[in-house]
């Protein structure tokens, strides 16, 4: 609600200044009347009780109050700045906008708490809200949110759902972006001709989210920057591997912890990928001796055709032998963590 605040009385019309003016002092209220000292027994004498039961719920009806207050003022403030929603001469009618981004990088409560204040102060005509999110993560907070309850798993999955559907009235939903359109985007970075030579095999393997993009870019940049001063080791390294195993790095934590443990696991997953091998023939995997079993199970968790592992993995010669790694790992160093 502050921030609301804030931004009105960044406006140019008086109108919407005031307004603001007026927020700020429910606000103030209300903040004042919710101020509520913690009664426990460990704080307050048994006699006392009944004395602070009364000074609470004496505050916690003038919180009521004021809080109801918001909301009607609210209203007539969006109804005076809008015009009633209605066009009078050559003022047109107004609506008021909210974009909420991000808030899926919220704590659960913090995200079931933020949707329920927008149903309870600004469900008010004239006003409409954009909301950014991850479904998927908003279904969990939801979820956590009522996990004290005893609702079958079936129930459980519905809880979410059934929430959004509620709050949103309109969900649009995001295409993921093609082959094409990623390269598209990337051409529109104007990238350093160092890294033009990469840009068809970035196009084809990564995720079309353009913060990791640009992470990954950075962090390619920043190694080829490294190996333009040791020539040495320049000619040593290619930089197709390079930008792959910067791509698994960020794109897939688990992943990358795996190539960590197991070097030789991209050789193998690479002939997976080109059915060179068979994870049901597992004679053929007898060289791993003691690894055999656990990097099978691997090589069959990350054996997703047609996604952007196949796209990383599947081409000949995508990665050297496990005993020429070494350097590559010495280079990208820690895992990275988003």
């Amino acid at each position: 609600m502050h921030t609301i605040q804030d931004d009105l009385e960044k406006s140019p019309d008086n109108r919407v200044v005031e307004a603001a003016k007026k927020i700020g002092s429910v606000l103030a209220r209300v903040g004042a009347a919710l101020l509520l000292k913690t009664v426990t027994a460990s704080q307050v004498t048994l006699e006392d009780l009944e004395k602070q039961e009364q000074v609470y719920m004496d505050q916690y009806k003038r919180a009521k109050s004021e809080i109801r207050n918001l909301r009607n003022e609210l209203q007539n403030l969006i109804n005076e700045i809008t015009n009633d929603g209605q066009s009078i001469g050559d003022t047109q009618a107004g609506r008021v906008i909210f974009f909420v981004d991000d808030l899926d990088r919220c704590e659960p409560d913090q995200i079931v708490a933020l949707m329920e204040a927008i149903k309870l102060f600004l469900d008010l005509k004239y006003c409409f809200f954009m909301i950014a999110l991850d479904e998927e993560v908003i279904h969990r907070a939801i979820q956590i949110k009522y996990a004290s309850f005893s609702f079958s798993e079936e129930r459980k999955n519905q809880i979410g759902r059934e929430y959004l559907e509620k709050m949103i009235q309109l969900p649009l939903y995001l295409y993921p972006l093609s082959e094409k359109e990623v390269k598209e985007y990337l051409d529109g970075l104007s990238l350093p001709q160092a890294i033009s030579n990469q840009a068809q095999l970035f196009a084809g393997i990564l995720l079309p989210n353009p913060r990791k993009v640009k992470r990954i870019l950075n962090l390619f940049l920043l190694n080829l920057g490294v190996l333009q001063n040791n020539q040495a080791l320049s000619n040593q390294l290619n930089r197709d591997v390079l930008a792959r195993l910067i791509v698994i790095q960020v794109q897939d934590y688990d992943l990358y912890s795996a190539v960590l443990k197991h070097k030789d696991l991209p050789e193998y997953l690479s002939k997976v990928y080109r059915n060179e091998l068979q994870t049901s023939n597992t004679a053929a995997w007898a060289a791993l001796d003691t690894r055999r079993e656990e990097v099978i199970k691997l090589c069959v968790r990350y054996h997703r055709p047609n996604s952007w592992l196949e796209k990383l993995f599947a081409p000949a010669n995508s990665f050297p032998p496990a005993d020429q790694l070494g350097e590559y790992f010495n280079m990208l160093g820690r895992v990275v963590r988003e």
